[in-house]
């Protein structure tokens, strides 16, 4: 590499080669190996993560219907409501339960068993951050059952949101819930 720096008036140039580790004896392929897989497995982290924030975002505007439910000032609108009301209590213990199936959330008491999916796909990327080495069989085979677990979890969670969440959201529409009203730009007036 070509280096070039400057301090004040001062410039010095030179190159620089840039060497392996001598510690570790990889070949290019193997460090590219590594490389690769890491990728992967953070790919399915992000994945696993925006599923996890898809259910936590719906769990909040589902509690922000029912607020707005309770806020309703008429029996007879409230009563009118009531199906809406359950149906948004279904969904979130639909919701809940495929939590559970993907992460476990910072309130949980107890030592929960790690089956989430979360935990499952941290294992994989701790066992391959603990190396330099190419990945071995053994990283692979924990990456391939963290990926076939996922597309089977990640399944239901696509289900969930086509079924009884899209659902939901309907009624809530018929029902004439806004959880963000349209407003008019705002303008400075003239007087």
């Amino acid at each position: 590499y070509g280096v070039r720096i400057r301090y004040k008036d001062a410039t010095a140039e030179g190159r620089v080669r840039v060497l392996t580790d001598p510690r570790f004896n990889l070949s290019a392929a193997d460090r590219q190996a590594k490389m690769d897989i890491l990728l992967s497995a953070g790919g399915l982290q992000e994945t696993v993560t925006e599923a996890v924030n898809r259910v936590r975002d719906t769990r909040s505007a589902i509690d922000i219907v029912l607020n707005k439910i309770n806020q309703k000032d008429g029996e007879e609108e409230k009563k009118a409501l009531q199906e809406l009301k359950k149906a948004a209590r279904q969904v979130k213990k639909a919701l809940d339960e495929t939590a559970r199936k993907l992460w476990i959330p910072p309130d949980t008491k107890g030592i929960p068993h790690r089956d989430d999916l979360r935990s499952r796909v941290g294992y994989v990327l701790r066992s391959l951050g603990s190396s330099w080495d190419k990945p071995t069989s053994a990283q692979l085979a924990y990456l391939r059952q963290a990926r076939e677990e996922a597309a089977r979890r990640l399944e239901k969670v696509n289900q969930l949101f086509t079924g009884p969440v899209e659902d939901f959201r309907r009624q809530v529409k018929e029902a004439g819930i806004e959880l963000l009203p349209e407003r008019e730009p705002l303008i400075v007036k003239n007087q």
